[in-house]
C-alpha cells in the first residue's frame, strides 16, 4: 500500500498549498445545539485547518462568559461585541473553520459583514427534537436558560423554521 501512502501525502500537500494560496473561511451556522462546534472541530481535523468557536473567542477576549455579558449589558450590547469578533475572524488571511453563535447571522449588521466577505456559509439544519435533547435546560445559553422547552420551541420556530436566514442558507444566497 505504498501507493496509497504516497497518494495521501500528495493530497495533504496539495490541500495545504491550495489553502495557503486561496484562503477560505468556512462559517458554520444554525440554531443553538445544531452541532456547529462539534462539526466544526471534526471538519477542522479532517481538513487540517484551525477551528475557531466565535462564542469562545468572545469569552476569551472579553474575559467573561456570554451569560455574564447578557446579564450585565443585555442582548443588544452582546450582539455588538459579537459583530466585532466576527469581523476580526473574517479579516483572517488564513483559512479557518468558524462556528458562529446560534443567533449571530440573524443580526442585519452581521449579515452585511458576512456578505461582504468571501466566506462560505454552511447552515446546519437540525430537527427541533434533536436540539431539545442536546440543550436540555439551556445552561450557558442566556436566550433560553430557565425559560422552559416552550420558549426554545418558540425561538426555533421564529428563528429557524420561518426565518430569513433559514431561507437564505437553504437557497445558498451567501
Amino acid at each position: 500500500h505504498i501507493e496509497d501512502l504516497a497518494l495521501n501525502e500528495i493530497r495533504g500537500r496539495l490541500a495545504a498549498a491550495v489553502s495557503r494560496e486561496f484562503p477560505t473561511i468556512i462559517i458554520l451556522t444554525g440554531f443553538m445545539g445544531s452541532g456547529k462546534s462539534t462539526i466544526g472541530k471534526m471538519l477542522a481535523a479532517a481538513t487540517d485547518l484551525p477551528f475557531v468557536d466565535l462564542d469562545q473567542a468572545i469569552e476569551t477576549g472579553e474575559k467573561c462568559t456570554i451569560p455574564e455579558i447578557f446579564s450585565r449589558s443585555g442582548e443588544k450590547a452582546f450582539r455588538h461585541v459579537e459583530q466585532k469578533y466576527l469581523q476580526k475572524q473574517l479579516r483572517s488571511t488564513s483559512s479557518l473553520i468558524l462556528a458562529s453563535g446560534g443567533g449571530t447571522l440573524l443580526e442585519p449588521e452581521a449579515e452585511k459583514i458576512v456578505r461582504s466577505s468571501s466566506a462560505l456559509v454552511i447552515y446546519l439544519d437540525t430537527p427541533l427534537q434533536e436540539i431539545l435533547q442536546r440543550v436540555g435546560e439551556g445552561r450557558g445559553r442566556p436566550m433560553i436558560y430557565q425559560q422552559g422547552k416552550e420558549k426554545l420551541r418558540r425561538l426555533y420556530e421564529q428563528l429557524v423554521a420561518g426565518s430569513i436566514i433559514s431561507y437564505k442558507m437553504r437557497n445558498r444566497k451567501y
